[in-house]
């Protein structure tokens, strides 16, 4: 018996900087190296709140699928696109939903709209053939949907290197700490806390980069007006999106990472931050606890400025503190999962999924 193939839906352009995007990216690439890749649908970058002529160009790609088409779908787009075609409603395409995290744990959501939000998800994925989630925490968060256990699958991402590979770039500076942060300028990662925080320590040596696009441009504008006004302007860099090898020398470069997230699916921003030995200040917000082990990272509450302001004082002061967390950093499991054992998961669950 042949193998199926499989179609993907993208929510956007495959080099949109997300970490969803970049997994999406992993398993298109490991689909196309298996010969498992059908086609590659992409629609613009407007999800989850679509237009009508992205709806309508969605609708006309599904159409030309054959029936019991196997399709894999970005749950950024599920819920938006099942409310408006019938191809993702009637059972006439095999779907598979990759959920990141639900929409409706997105920050900055009024309550209204959330509720909206869960019960366009919770119909688009009854209809689904089965689920590819990246985190046990989401898997159960599914529950809250209705989904059994037995329709879930996780599949968790993997890194660029494995933990220590690389060495630490040595710099010529003021000595100062350097804290770096990594991830999308959007409410949910709460850099807004961090520049709070560090307004609170503006007396110690510190400078914080900044890597991530403006996914959130009002959020962004915000947030670089908020720095300057609480006179951190010169310490608190806004780098924006970088490339690869760019990104790889802000890891080098840095002493601790910090990201005060209210959500996370998962957090491979975190992982690839403990393989570069990196002491880890975080929240135990959504799967992050599964990410960073206790021994590689000191948590706060999400949105608690003053605790993380604490947090960051005793690592800034406490080189011999940041040592102990960067050999913790080094040995948690999320540092050492490379994609080629990710993308293989994903594929051996693609299998099951499609025999069952």
């Amino acid at each position: 018996m042949n193998r199926p193939q499989f179609h993907f839906l993208l929510p956007g352009p495959k080099e949109t900087v997300s970490g969803g995007f970049l997994y999406d990216r992993r398993m298109i690439g490991a689909l196309k190296r298996a010969g498992l890749l059908a086609s590659l649908i992409t629609l613009p970058d407007c999800f989850p709140y679509p237009p009508a002529d992205v709806v309508a160009r969605a609708r006309d790609a599904l159409a030309a699928l054959p029936p019991e088409s196997w399709l894999i779908v970005d749950g950024l787009a599920l819920a938006p696109l099942h409310e408006h075609i019938a191809a993702l409603q009637a059972g006439r395409l095999h779907v598979v939903a990759l959920i990141h995290h639900p929409l409706c744990d997105e920050s900055g959501v009024s309550e209204p709209e959330r509720a909206r939000l869960f019960a366009s998800e919770r119909r688009a994925l009854a209809a689904a053939r089965h689920v590819i989630v990246s985190s046990a925490t989401t898997a159960r968060r599914l529950a809250d949907f209705g989904l059994a256990a037995e329709r879930i699958t996780v599949v968790p991402p993997g890194i660029t290197r494995a933990a220590g590979a690389g060495t630490r770039r040595r710099r010529d500076d003021d000595h100062a700490v350097r804290l770096l942060s990594v991830g999308s300028l959007v409410p949910r990662k709460g850099q807004d806390v961090l520049v709070q925080a560090l307004a609170r320590v503006r007396g110690l040596p510190w400078r914080l980069t900044l890597v991530g696009p403006e996914r959130n441009r009002s959020f962004a504008r915000r947030l670089r007006t908020f720095s300057r006004g609480l006179g951190l302007r010169g310490r608190v860099r806004f780098a924006g999106a970088v490339p690869p090898m760019r990104l790889e020398q802000n890891y080098r470069e840095a002493d601790v990472f910090v990201l005060p997230s209210r959500m996370e699916g998962y957090g491979i921003a975190l992982a690839e931050a403990m393989a570069h030995g990196l002491p880890i200040v975080t929240t135990p917000a959504g799967a992050i606890p599964e990410v960073v082990p206790a021994t590689a990272g000191v948590f706060v509450a999400p949105g608690a400025a003053k605790p993380l302001a604490r947090a960051l004082a005793v690592l800034i002061r406490n080189p011999d503190r940041r040592r102990r967390l960067r050999r913790g950093a080094f040995k948690a499991p999320a540092a050492r999962r490379i994609w080629a054992r990710a993308e293989a998961d994903f594929i051996a669950a693609l299998a099951g999924i499609a025999a069952a």
